[in-house]
């Protein structure tokens, strides 16, 4: 089935239809946007006033990715009692990173008897803590644990939705997964409009987890994204299109998660349409922006990526994705030694920036820095080892310096990461073919292109090694097939006249020689020296 799909119309409601058509309705339906919509302003009000910022942002914008009205009903509100003066307070100094202070003002109410201040004082000490971390890790030259974790761990109690929800941060960061994943499932079953709980689960849920949280619409966000973890990518771009097209046409999240997901099936052509949608309705959005920079870079855009990166340095010239979009901007030009600088003020901005410092190592492979190529993609494995691009790269700084056993060990763990990436059986394949080992060369190309091959190199590898190993007949095969690939892209390289060389020989020893002279006469489409072998071959048919 083709990828290709018309561009979503935004501002209206007439929206495309899933791409793939796999999936055409959500898991669990909303069945009421006016109830969705309040439950959002709910979730906006409720989030902000305990600070879970990032988590009322992501609701906020939902909200006005559904086009269609509803009359407001009032919101979230304070409950009044005595901490509600030091919980005004605790808030302010809390937003003006004052954390030590906030939780100080907050002390004498940080009781279960008073949920929102003993919330907010466990949450300024373990934002303190992070804080202190930080600084420590400079300081110290390695990781540290937020130090505040364990006092937290002691005194807070999971009596509502958000105090089990930052117990569950604290227990996922002191190594107590099943804990903390049952506190998650806890949190969102009794508030399941919290974006930041369900971010917190994604990285630690299984199939059964997700069975034991109730099937509230919210649910089917995580369910997408669920799909992208199984590395099902199609279902994926399916369940955010579905929801895009019935109840948010005009969400910049929706937009952006499917593009990063055709990004990642390397269907730069979609993911383009998708992301320009993202910058028509929010232009001032930065998440997803580097992956959409990736996409120019590769495909060479560099009008569309120098927009880009101007419109960001614009909003924010010191956000690690700005830092991040210039970076490709420069590496584009060919200008390393500035893209450099700016991949470099990215980690500096935010150390766990992983994107950066996959870039970083890929300069620094350009400029033949070795050392420092294998330095930041080995970073890059520390903040997170299941993204095979750091694993790849590392890989590849290797192959490039002729140490093809870790090559190979580091292509094996790049593997393991995205296991139906042929590309990576390809790299395997060509790593092996370097060191001779020809059967393993090519069982990797045999599965490359059982998994479709994307760079479409591999059936004509494989015929040269099958031929190598005195398997005429299946060389002869692969020869045929590469050769009718190389035809319909009008390929007149050395590879095909290899293939039709290969061609009529094989059909000459076979006593073929009608066949064996169709190839030869093919010869005389090349012109120059091709011609007196065409000659040559042509008589050697008639013989």
């Amino acid at each position: 089935m083709s990828m290709a799909h018309e561009k979503p119309k935004v501002g209206g409601t007439e929206t495309e239809a899933s791409p793939f058509n796999k999936i055409t309705e959500p898991a669990i339906p909303i069945a009421d946007m006016t109830v969705a919509r309040q439950e959002l302003r709910y979730a906006i009000s409720l989030l902000t006033s305990y600070r879970l910022h990032q988590a009322a942002k992501w609701a906020g914008e939902l909200l006005l990715g559904n086009l269609v009205q509803f009359p407001p009903q009032a919101p979230y509100q304070d409950p009044i009692d005595a901490s509600y003066d030091n919980l005004q307070l605790g808030r302010v100094l809390f937003d003006l990173k004052e954390y030590l202070k906030s939780a100080s003002v907050l002390t004498e109410f940080a009781k279960p008897e008073f949920p929102q201040a003993f919330f907010l004082y466990n949450y300024a000490l373990y934002m303190y803590g992070e804080f202190r971390k930080e600084e420590e890790s400079i300081e110290e030259g390695k990781d540290v644990e937020n130090r505040q974790l364990y006092t937290i761990e002691t005194q807070l109690k999971p009596i509502d939705a958000m105090t089990s929800y930052l117990l569950g941060v604290v227990k996922k960061q002191r190594g107590d997964l099943e804990t903390a994943k049952q506190l998650f499932i806890k949190s969102l079953n009794e508030f399941p409009v919290n974006w930041s709980a369900w971010q917190e689960l994604s990285d630690i849920c299984d199939i059964q987890s997700l069975s034991l949280i109730q099937n509230h619409w919210m649910k089917n966000f995580f369910i997408a994204q669920f799909y992208h973890k199984m590395q099902r990518s199609e279902e994926s771009i399916d369940m955010f299109a579905v929801l895009a097209e019935k109840y948010f046409p005009s969400s910049s999240f929706l937009y952006a998660q499917i593009g990063n997901l055709f990004f990642l099936m390397d269907d730069y052509t979609n993911a383009i349409s998708w992301f320009e949608q993202v910058e028509e309705v929010d232009p001032y959005r930065y998440e997803f922006m580097d992956v959409y920079s990736n996409i120019l870079y590769v495909r060479e855009e560099a009008g569309k990526l120098s927009y880009l990166a101007y419109r960001m340095y614009q909003n924010d010239k010191y956000r690690p994705e700005t830092c991040f979009v210039l970076g490709n901007y420069y590496s584009l030009k060919n200008d390393h030694t500035r893209a450099m600088v700016y991949f470099k003020r990215a980690t500096q901005l935010d150390k766990n920036y992983l994107p950066a410092w996959i870039l970083m190592g890929h300069e620094y492979l350009e400029m033949q820095n070795v050392t420092k190529a294998i330095e930041s993609y080995r970073t890059a494995i520390e903040l997170d080892s299941k993204d095979y691009r750091a694993w790849y790269g590392l890989a590849e700084t290797y192959e490039v310096s002729d140490m093809n056993l870790y090559a190979i060990y580091y292509y094996y763990k790049a593997i393991l990461t995205r296991p139906q990436d042929s590309r990576l059986w390809v790299a395997l394949g060509t790593c092996y073919e370097k060191m001779g080992k020809t059967n393993e060369s090519t069982k990797c190309y045999e599965k490359a292109e059982r998994l479709k091959d994307r760079e479409g190199v591999v059936l004509h590898r494989l015929a040269r090694l099958y031929n190598r190993l005195n398997m005429t007949e299946k060389a002869a095969k692969c020869f045929s097939e590469s050769l009718a690939r190389k035809d319909q892209e009008n390929d007149t390289g050395e590879e095909t006249i290899e293939a039709i060389m290969f061609l009529k020989q094989y059909y000459l020893s076979k006593n073929m020689h009608e066949e064996a002279a169709n190839y030869a006469r093919r010869l005389y489409d090349f012109g120059g020296a091709e011609l007196d072998r065409a000659t040559y071959h042509m008589r050697q048919t008639e013989l």
